[in-house]
């Protein structure tokens, strides 16, 4: 896929184009699905190491019928790459119950975690 994003500020008409190309991949191994990806920019260069923008890896697989997952992103577009956002799931359709996990990690910190539960209307009714 070809995308085309339009930078922020003022620019000639070929300078202010952004154009990308978004690949990404999925399969299975064992009993783990994955998928991965990445974003480049589509720009000649010779400098082949600033092309990626990001990358992306997701995980997952059903263990006594919970769907759990996790999935990191890399934002290499930013001034550091010193970290990447978690996103953890697991949900269990015979419960009607799902829990999702975010968070940023790096250097082997996590400085931010978010925990989200969802369960049906009927669950709190005594």
């Amino acid at each position: 896929m070809l995308q085309v994003n339009v930078r922020d500020g003022t620019f000639s008409p070929l300078e202010g184009l952004d154009p990308s190309i978004k690949w990404s991949t999925s399969g299975s191994v064992s009993d783990f699905d994955y998928e991965v990806g990445c974003d480049v920019t589509a720009r000649a260069t010779t400098d082949v190491a600033s092309l990626p923008k990001s990358l992306f890896a997701k995980v997952g697989r059903n263990v006594a019928g919970w769907g759990i997952s996790a999935r990191a992103d890399v934002d290499l577009d930013a001034d550091s790459v010193d970290h990447a956002d978690v996103d953890v799931r697991a949900s269990n359709d015979d419960l009607d119950l799902g829990l999702k996990m975010l968070a940023t990690a790096g250097k082997s910190f996590l400085n931010e975690t978010a925990i989200l539960a969802s369960f049906p209307a009927s669950f709190l009714i005594f």
